[in-house]
Formats: structure tokens, C-alpha cells, sequence
């Protein structure tokens, strides 16, 4: 019970800090964070999502139906663009279960507003883990020109994020968009 209060505390305080679009650095990791946070980035963000991950298809973040009305809601209500950025694409049946996937299912929906795309890249980001000097993977979530969810674990999923940090934010549109022109097409 504890618990479960503590992640409603969670989410009411995420809530405030995106609709205030307040600029301040939040640490999260686990799967309920990072539903939470990527929710609050699909329901302020009012032009584009930029996700990269790795399929998109584990259980518990992407597959949760909130997680799924949240982004179709900001397609539908905003006219938002989406853009995937798969960086497990290519790996042993990922296309299989994209196709499976429900979140990709109802985006096939929207071909107009969401592009997917995958890579052998992986970005990749020094300064946090045990070993900071080594470059690790990252997976990212973008709002707009100014929110972020950047995961520098994505096996623990840990990550930090902000509702208002334009400068960051920008620094990894430019290294999703050299990558995501490159990307091969996936048919929705």
C-alpha cells in the first residue's frame, strides 16, 4: 500500500511539473516512472514525439493501455507527428513482434502522423553507470522542442528527464534526426 501511494504521489508530481512546463531535472527508473513520465511528455506535448527505443515491444511501459491512449490521444486531439526510431530493428524477430505489438497496431491507424523507422545504431552517451567514461546505450522520448525522458540504463530503465529544458532537448533532436534520415522504413 505504501508503494502504490508513493507512485500516486509520483505521478501527481510529475503531472504538475509537465503542465507547469517546469525546467527542473527529475531521476527515475522502472518501469511505472517511465510510463508516468512518457505520458506526461505525449499529453503537453502539442507538435511531435520523438521516441528511440529499442522495439517497443517488452511488457510494461509501451503495451500499457494508457501508454497507448496517451499517444493516440495526442495524434488525434493535436494533429501531432510521431516519429519511431527502433535501434533493435534488425535483431531476430523484432518484426514479428512489432506486428503483434498493440501499441504498433493502433498507430497503423495514423500512417499520416507516425513514421517507424529502424537502425543498427545505437546512441550512445558517456558521464553515468558504474563506469562513467564508457559509452553506453540510450533510449529517448522527446516533447516538442523542450521535454525529454533520456534513459542511460535501458536494461534497469533508468533515466532522467525534464518538462523545460529547450537546450538539451535540442541536442538530441540533432541526434535522432541524422540518424532517423538514414533509418530504413517500416510499413505501419
Amino acid at each position: 500500500m505504501e508503494l502504490e501511494n508513493d507512485l500516486i504521489a509520483y505521478e501527481s508530481a510529475v503531472e504538475v511539473f509537465a503542465r507547469n512546463k517546469t525546467n527542473h531535472v527529475i531521476y527515475n527508473s522502472g518501469e511505472d516512472h517511465a510510463r508516468i513520465i512518457t505520458v506526461n511528455i505525449f499529453n503537453n506535448a502539442q507538435n511531435k514525439i520523438r521516441i528511440l527505443a529499442g522495439s517497443l515491444t517488452s511488457k510494461g511501459v509501451a503495451d500499457k493501455e494508457i501508454y497507448i491512449n496517451s499517444l493516440l490521444n495526442f495524434i488525434i486531439t493535436r494533429k501531432g507527428k510521431v516519429e519511431i526510431l527502433l535501434d533493435r530493428y534488425f535483431d531476430e524477430n523484432i518484426g514479428e513482434s512489432i506486428n503483434k505489438s498493440s501499441l504498433f497496431s493502433a498507430l497503423s491507424n495514423y500512417k499520416e502522423n507516425v513514421t517507424v523507422k529502424g537502425t543498427r545504431k545505437k546512441a550512445m552517451m558517456t558521464g553515468y553507470g558504474e563506469d562513467p567514461q564508457t559509452p553506453r546505450p540510450i533510449h529517448f522520448c522527446l516533447g516538442d522542442d523542450h521535454m525529454y525522458r533520456l534513459e542511460y540504463d535501458t536494461f534497469a530503465r533508468k533515466a532522467f528527464c525534464n518538462f523545460n529544458d529547450a537546450s538539451f532537448t535540442e541536442r538530441c533532436i540533432a541526434a535522432f534526426d541524422s540518424n532517423f534520415q538514414d533509418a530504413t522504413l517500416h510499413q505501419l
